[in-house]
């Protein structure tokens, strides 16, 4: 980080806007353009307007998860041994008819709705995990301050999370580290 930041990434933490939401796991899908699934013989380049449809949905969950749900094993030991941590924020963005792309978290929601489609069908023991998650899940939707459209695309997560605990530090008061911080991750937000 230096001491001088060029003006057009002053402009763009502060046009950048970040909102928690509190939803549903019904109400969040899966990336099916997800990087974790695009070696996948069986993934398809997906548009926003086909995320919602059944066979889509089925396939990403099945591809993130894997055949035996292999992909997701250590986090449901997790989730049981723990309960849900939040300690990696969900990040999603508003689809145009309703509800929310997962951008970040993909293996995490799976894994929840598995656990909870497992919970709801067949009563497993969910240990430490409150199923209250299903109903409650943290979401966080970044957007433009000025017109309130969100930021469609993250280049760089991890810049995504610096910009997030930024923004985290800002809210508690931690306010001068917390700008250097927003301002060197401002890049990562298209």
């Amino acid at each position: 980080m230096s001491d001088q930041t060029p003006p057009d990434q002053d402009a763009a933490v502060a046009k950048a806007a970040a909102s928690q939401r509190r939803v549903s796991l019904r109400s969040l899908f899966l990336d099916p353009n997800n990087y974790r699934i695009i070696h996948e013989p069986d993934q398809k380049q997906v548009l926003d307007s086909e995320v919602k449809n059944r066979d889509v949905m089925q396939r990403t969950m099945r591809l993130l998860c894997g055949d035996k749900n292999q992909n997701i094993q250590d986090l449901m030991e997790s989730f049981k041994a723990n309960g849900y941590l939040r300690v990696d924020q969900i990040l999603v963005r508003e689809l145009p008819d309703s509800g929310f792309l997962v951008v970040e978290g993909n293996r995490r929601v799976a894994t929840l709705k598995f656990l909870q489609q497992e919970y709801e069908s067949k009563g497993i023991d969910l240990g430490q995990l409150d199923p209250e998650i299903f109903s409650r899940c943290d979401g966080i939707v970044y957007s433009r301050v000025d017109n309130g459209e969100p930021i469609a695309a993250v280049t760089d997560i991890r810049r995504a999370a610096v910009f997030e605990i930024g923004r985290i530090m800002r809210n508690n008061g931690i306010s001068a580290f917390a700008e250097a911080v927003a301002r060197s991750s401002s890049n990562c937000l298209q």
